[in-house]
């Protein structure tokens, strides 16, 4: 089950993000489920279910109901996010979105999934180094940010809260990062 005291990216990028994240990277959470007014998937649809390869170590089970992250190589414990009030998935535009409430903050991480021609899956995020101000100003050229800062008083990430309208202008215009792409196994 989700663990409320860790956020998604302790969860997720804990594990994920040694590999594939840099630490300058600075990720816009959202005040709602993305996208608005799109309803909540029932069951995770079968196009993207199944084992998917994680940098050839580990392994991604998506079924129905959860997505079950094992974490062999990395010595961390499993995590599987089952549907809830705190784990939604939507589909829109040719991409799932994956709504995870964080506890502690009461915001929105949102993970995009695109499923590639060749089986493959592209997981990411919206994010970009901090000192990427030409990105940040496009952004904010779309919608509108609030920066959150933390205990430090450094900037800890950016809230967003776009209409669909401007979610599909993020999307067309906004680099998303990749956080990892999935190789099918089963």
């Amino acid at each position: 089950m989700i663990n409320p005291k860790n956020t998604l990216m302790k969860k997720i990028v804990l594990s994920i993000s040694l590999i594939y994240l840099l630490l300058s990277c600075t990720e816009i959470k959202f005040e709602q489920p993305q996208p608005k007014r799109i309803k909540n998937l029932e069951l995770i649809p079968e196009k993207i279910q199944g084992e998917y390869l994680l940098d050839k170590k580990d392994t991604i089970k998506i079924s129905s109901e959860q997505i079950l992250i094992l974490k062999d190589s990395l010595g961390l414990e499993d995590e599987v996010y089952k549907l809830s009030d705190v784990f939604k998935v939507r589909y829109w535009k040719k991409t799932y979105f994956l709504n995870i409430k964080e506890k502690e903050d009461s915001v929105w991480t949102v993970i995009f999934i695109q499923k590639n021609k060749n089986q493959t899956l592209s997981m990411g995020f919206l994010s970009f180094e901090e000192k990427d101000t030409e990105s940040i100003e496009k952004i904010k050229s779309i919608t509108k940010l609030k920066e959150v800062m933390n205990e430090s008083e450094s900037l800890d990430y950016y809230l967003a809260n776009p209409s669909r309208c401007e979610l599909k202008k993020l999307m067309k215009q906004a680099n998303f990062h990749e956080l990892i792409s999935l190789e099918k196994i089963k």
